[in-house]
């Protein structure tokens, strides 16, 4: 579980101690702030630790970040190289010491420059696996809101989860039942316009109109706002394993007020049955129903 970020000299100006500690009954944190402070970023970089992208530690200066997992710690800090080395672009020109081990314990290190990650010596590989594998026990999913509404204009990621619905339906469980279930309340709740929803081991799911016809909707007869939280909640329900750390990029960007207002009872309930962390960058405080004591102010972190 990731208990905390701390950030110093984000982008040369920013300090953070982002403290993400979750309770059983309570695995949700929102991070909030004006455009400019960071959240996106805060998000890719646990994204390069927990999905093996280091390479994201150079795409954004700063002078050092830590994260503590469970009884883990993670240090990445930034140097750039003497001047006269500096001919290519500014992300090779950065030299990042990575530093890892327990709390408590001893920790290894490695220094390393951006093409020492895109062409890796035998050495360098083996501390890299080393890395993956001291935090191979935590698996993250990155749900980025403008990845969502692309995928929305062409539909194919539904047909894909459709699919994958109809194979879970097709091998029932009791966790898979629950899920379906969750799934089923979720899109009830959010009343699609003039649209039933519809589950099927033959097809997955799908939607009908509510005509005299009954006509069978394709996923390009969704507005986009419908596609997006269907994307949103399929993904979390189904493709994030179970315990894994989710981080979700601004998920208000095309939902309804209605639809935000429900946003924090929809997440809790996927969240406390697979049994997730999840980390939400936001605008809007809208989607957290002000729960202010499940948020951190980056802006009140800075003042």
């Amino acid at each position: 579980m990731l208990k905390s970020v701390v950030v110093s000299k984000l982008f040369g100006y920013y300090d953070y101690n982002i403290d993400l500690s979750v309770s059983e009954s309570d695995k949700i944190r929102f991070i909030t702030a004006p455009n400019g402070y960071g959240k996106t970023t805060i998000l890719r970089l646990i994204n390069g630790l927990f999905g093996h992208r280091l390479d994201e530690f150079f795409l954004v200066p700063f002078a050092s970040v830590e994260f503590i997992v469970d009884d883990a710690v993670f240090c990445a800090r930034q140097n750039s190289l003497p001047s006269e080395q500096t001919d290519q672009d500014a992300d090779d020109e950065r030299i990042v010491t990575f530093e890892f081990g327990s709390v408590a314990g001893t920790h290894d290190s490695i220094l390393l420059r951006l093409v020492d990650l895109k062409n890796p010596t035998p050495e360098i590989e083996h501390v890299l696996n080393q890395i993956y594998l001291f935090f191979s026990s935590e698996t993250c999913r990155y749900i980025d809101d403008k990845r969502l509404l692309h995928e929305a204009t062409d539909s194919s990621e539904l047909l894909r989860l459709a699919d994958l619905l109809k194979d879970k339906q097709l091998h029932l469980s009791e966790s898979i039942t629950k899920q379906l279930n969750v799934l089923q309340k979720i899109v009830d709740r959010c009343d699609f316009a003039n649209k039933i929803f519809e589950l099927s081991p033959r097809f997955g799911f799908r939607f009908v109109a509510k005509d005299e016809n009954q006509t069978k909707l394709t996923m390009f007869d969704l507005s986009s706002g419908e596609q997006h939280i269907l994307l949103l909640t399929l993904y979390m329900l189904f493709d994030a394993p179970e315990k894994a750390i989710v981080l979700i990029d601004e998920p208000e960007m095309s939902l309804h007020l209605s639809w935000q207002g429900d946003y924090l009872k929809n997440l809790r309930e996927i969240v406390n049955l697979r049994n997730i962390q999840c980390v939400v960058a936001t605008h809007s405080p809208f989607i957290f129903a002000s729960e202010y004591d499940i948020s951190v102010d980056l802006f009140e972190l800075t003042h």
